[in-house]
């Protein structure tokens, strides 16, 4: 049972650390009502929005919850 837990834990550290690095978000720490703004590194993960040639940055949609 300890292993499992431990390989659980690994895991879900890892993907924290995975998802950091294909997402980036301001301000790091936001409040109610307040505007984010996130960046995209395209060069990790799937790269579907690698060389995207769609105009400029705001004609890419994000639906969030």
């Amino acid at each position: 049972m300890k292993n499992l837990l431990l390989a659980f834990t690994c895991v879900v550290l890892c993907s924290n650390v995975i998802a950091q690095s294909l997402l980036d978000w301001t301000p790091r720490f936001p409040k109610d009502n307040s505007s984010l703004t996130f960046t995209v590194n395209a060069n990790k993960g799937n790269q579907g929005l690698l060389n995207f040639e769609g105009g400029n940055s705001s004609n890419v949609y994000v639906h969030v919850g």
